[in-house]
C-alpha cells in the first residue's frame, strides 16, 4: 500500500506497538489477525495520506519474486517479469479502496467476513467492491493480453 519497503517496515513496527499498547482493548469479537490487520491498515492509510504519495504508491504483489527454475528459459523469465510489472502498474492505478480489497481478498486470501471487519464495511460491499476492482483491473490489462494473443 505504501510503495516503499522502509515505510512499510516502519508502519509494521508502529502497528505492532499500537497493538501491544491496546491489547487490553481486544475484545475477541473478531480474530486477532483481523484486529491486527485493521491496526496496520489504519497506520498505512494515515501514512499514505500524510505523505500524499498517490503517484508513487505501489501495491505489493506478494510472492512475486523471481523463481529460479532451470526449466524456464530467459524469454519466459522476461515474459513473467513483464507481466508482473504490468499487473503491478494496473493495481497502482486503481482507487486505493479497490486495490486494498484485491490485496486482502485475492492476494492474501483473507475470507470475505474478515475483510469486511478489517475495512469496517458490510460483506456485500466487500463483494461488490471486489467485483468492481476486478473489472477495473481487467480493463487495464485487456490491451496487454489482447496484444499478446495477436503476437502468438
Amino acid at each position: 500500500m505504501l510503495g516503499d519497503y522502509d515505510d512499510a517496515a516502519e508502519i509494521s513496527q508502529e502497528a505492532f506497538l499500537s497493538a501491544y499498547r491496546a491489547i487490553g482493548q481486544f475484545r475477541g469479537e473478531a480474530n486477532f489477525s483481523t484486529w491486527l490487520y485493521r491496526i496496520a491498515l489504519n497506520h498505512a492509510t494515515t501514512r499514505r495520506k500524510s505523505t500524499n504519495s498517490r503517484q508513487k504508491r505501489l501495491v505489493p504483489l506478494d510472492g512475486s519474486e523471481m523463481i529460479d527454475d532451470a526449466q524456464i528459459g530467459p524469454a519466459e523469465t522476461l515474459e513473467k517479469k513483464e507481466l508482473r510489472e504490468r499487473v503491478q502498474r494496473a493495481l497502482n492505478e486503481l482507487e486505493p479502496e479497490d486495490a486494498t480489497v484485491i490485496l486482502l481478498r485475492d492476494l492474501q486470501d483473507i475470507p470475505y467476513e474478515d475483510v469486511a471487519r478489517m475495512l469496517e464495511i458490510p460483506v456485500g460491499t466487500v463483494k461488490s467492491r471486489l467485483h468492481r476492482a476486478r473489472q477495473a483491473l481487467k480493463a487495464r490489462l485487456a490491451a496487454y493480453f489482447s496484444a499478446g494473443r495477436k503476437v502468438v
